[in-house]
């Protein structure tokens, strides 16, 4: 289970970093293209940004994993048959 969290707590980590970059990226074209757009980015707030999207991985992948990670095996595969 402890594996599971951390893979989706760094997937979501990276994401998070990635869609900031991609947002940063589209309001420079934007505002290029665009100079009345004025669009602006607050890097103070992309942490918690970033943050929510870790939170959302990790909330996510538990309460997929949750149950098959707490289930005995023997019973996992008499169920199969």
């Amino acid at each position: 289970m402890t594996g599971i969290a951390i893979e989706y707590a760094l997937l979501g980590l990276v994401a998070g970093v990635a869609g900031m970059g991609a947002v940063a990226l589209a309001f420079k074209v934007i505002n290029h293209l665009r100079p009345v757009a004025r669009l602006t980015l607050d890097f103070t707030q992309a942490p918690a940004m970033v943050a929510v999207a870790t939170a959302i991985a990790l909330a996510s992948a538990v309460a997929v994993a949750w149950r098959p990670t707490h289930a005995r095996p023997l019973d996992v595969l008499r169920q199969e048959g």
